[in-house]
């Protein structure tokens, strides 16, 4: 269950009261700007799965960290015609594909294309922030990492503008458990 404070009530969206929302935890495309001072040099998820960006995408492990999966989930249920306009945009022409979706051949593709799976974003920081313009590198990490960055002295910025998604969106809720046994207080509603 859930307990939002009542009074913040009027000054929190209803929304993200119950549950109650802690963080909204935004992942991210980022690169080094000190190699890029203009900007992201990738501008659609699909340029990931070409040749050029093979092993040059950092990347969280999607099988430790299960927001991966579900914004891979929710892109394909929610914005797949996205997926498939970006495709579109990107190539110049509609998208062919055996996949079941739009989304399921991006991540074929991008799987195919050998990104540098790390542990965590706190891995992504280093490969990203180390690039160079002979080897310029691209990751997917929380905002939440930025200062790290910049404390060992990697400039990171945001790839603005990525199509069809910049990143995701992974909000944090508060919830205790209802329903158990507690020695002290019995059970709790």
């Amino acid at each position: 269950m859930s307990w939002f404070p009542p009074d913040f009530a009027d000054v929190v969206t209803p929304g993200h009261q119950s549950p109650a929302l802690t963080s909204h935890n935004p992942w991210l495309w980022a690169y080094n700007s000190d190699v890029h001072p203009d900007g992201c040099p990738v501008d659609n998820m699909w340029a990931l799965t070409e040749p050029e960006w093979a092993g040059k995408v950092a990347f969280p492990d999607p099988q430790l960290r299960n927001e991966t999966m579900f914004w891979f989930n929710q892109m394909e249920t929610n914005s797949d015609e996205q997926m498939a306009q970006a495709h579109e945009a990107y190539f110049g022409a509609p998208l062919e594909t055996e996949e079941a979706s739009a989304t399921a051949e991006w991540v074929k593709r991008f799987a195919g294309n050998n990104p540098t799976i790390a542990r965590g974003d706190s891995d992504v920081v280093p490969i990203v922030g180390a690039s160079t313009e002979e080897d310029s590198r691209i990751g997917f990490l929380s905002t939440a990492i930025f200062p790290h960055a910049e404390r060992d002295g990697y400039n990171m910025a945001v790839c603005d503008g990525m199509q069809p998604f910049v990143g995701q969106l992974a909000p944090r809720v508060a919830v205790i458990a209802a329903g158990t046994q507690h020695r002290s207080f019995g059970k709790m509603r």
